[in-house]
């Protein structure tokens, strides 16, 4: 693709090839999640033996009964994790390829200022984004400013928060589909700068321990809409170009890392979480606590993985584009 042609790209913000995908997942979350409810509604009235209840449940050809209304939500979850399996797989995806287009600018200033992408085993911080900023700024207002014409550069502090947050949140929710993604911080760029405490070791061997990880991984992703006239500025200083930089890599490298483990999983994913159902006994007359912990709250989750996608796919989209319209 041409310079000009990516810039026309990134100005317009064209929908991705992913986008069919991920509405997809997320309906079979959202039809999942309505059994789920009715599965709950259906334990909660079935000791009571309302008549009306148990006619209109039979109508629907739902379970009437304890047992078969707790067994019937184990299913919907299950069903709710698949989905939810395939909202993260094709959302990595969609950030990875929309940063690379990100990164190709970044990489095309840089050879115009003679700065050359790094080599395979070089550390791109210190071989790119730093040599990257100095001399962009060499012919910056002082060598300390560049003023951009409106309000579209991400704020370092904001774009920092957002990607360690993007990062944590993949790896807790991975987990506790039974993969392993922490080879990414093998890479010096990466472990530099996001802190591993919060990683977990081993594998997820009940229900609850997958609630837990998809509950923990949805919180290290939730940022919230992001404002023009709060998150973003019109003023570049040096270490903005350098961490904006730097932050793009790590954004390629975790999806990466997520699309690389979870592509044709499908099938291993589902199976992982099958065997840990095992909180749904057939003789169970009321829906255990994991699962209503995630019956409850995958739907939720879902929209926060979608939506910090949508954040880091526009907000560094803007900013590089604004640099490199600010360097013409």
């Amino acid at each position: 693709m041409k310079f000009k042609d990516l810039m026309l790209d990134l100005a317009t913000g064209d929908a991705s090839s992913n986008d069919p995908y991920i509405a997809e997942a997320a309906g079979q979350v959202n039809v999942a999640t309505a059994y789920f409810e009715a599965a709950v509604q259906i334990n909660e009235l079935a000791e009571d033996n309302d008549l009306q209840v148990v006619q209109e449940v039979a109508a629907a050809g739902l379970p009437t009964d304890e047992t078969g209304s707790a067994a019937l939500g184990c299913t919907a979850v299950k069903k709710q994790l698949d989905g939810f399996f395939k909202v993260v797989r094709e959302t990595a995806d969609k950030v990875k390829k929309q940063a690379e287009k990100d990164m190709k600018v970044l990489l095309t200033i840089g050879k115009k200022y003679g700065v050359s992408a790094p080599a395979a085993s070089g550390n791109f911080a210190t071989d790119f984004a730093e040599p990257l900023s100095k001399a962009v700024f060499q012919k910056a207002e002082n060598g300390k400013k560049i003023s951009l014409p409106d309000l579209r550069f991400l704020k370092t502090r904001y774009a920092d928060d957002i990607v360690k947050g993007y990062v944590k949140g993949l790896c807790s929710i991975v987990f506790a589909y039974g993969f392993d993604i922490t080879e990414v911080f093998k890479d010096a760029v990466v472990s530099k700068e996001i802190n591993q405490v919060f990683l977990k070791k081993g594998e997820c061997k009940s229900l609850m321990c997958v609630a837990e990880a998809l509950s923990d991984g949805a919180k290290f992703m939730k940022f919230g809409d992001v404002a023009k006239d709060k998150h973003y500025t019109d003023t570049i200083k040096p270490g903005d170009v350098k961490d904006l930089a730097t932050n793009l890599y790590i954004i390629i490298a975790i999806s990466s890392a997520v699309t690389d483990a979870l592509k044709g999983q499908d099938k291993n994913a589902s199976a992982n979480i099958a065997a840990l159902v095992k909180d749904c006994n057939e003789n169970d007359k009321k829906i255990a606590k994991p699962v209503k912990k995630i019956g409850e709250n995958v739907k939720e989750w879902t929209s926060t993985v979608q939506e910090t996608t949508n954040v880091i796919t526009k907000a560094f989209t803007d900013s590089i584009y604004s640099l490199s319209e600010a360097l013409k």
